[in-house]
């Protein structure tokens, strides 16, 4: 194990994500209802995933106070 532990360690740096984006004021973009099968409803049995994909951007600029 000991052999393979420094191939392990670069493959995982290698499969880290190497860019950041962070939204405005620290919020997140999240549209209601969007989150889970169904709100109150017990989904069948079974594995499932989810997909998300937002793309959104911003053509302005404030200052960290917010005030134009």
């Amino acid at each position: 194990m000991k052999k393979h532990a420094g191939a392990i360690v670069a493959v995982m740096m290698l499969a880290a994500p190497t860019a950041t984006q962070a939204a405005e004021g620290g919020a997140g973009f999240y549209l209601l209802g969007t989150r889970g099968p169904g709100a109150a409803i017990l989904p069948p049995a079974g594995l499932f995933f989810q997909n998300e994909f937002y793309y959104y951007q911003g053509d302005r600029s404030l200052p960290p106070d917010g005030r134009p």
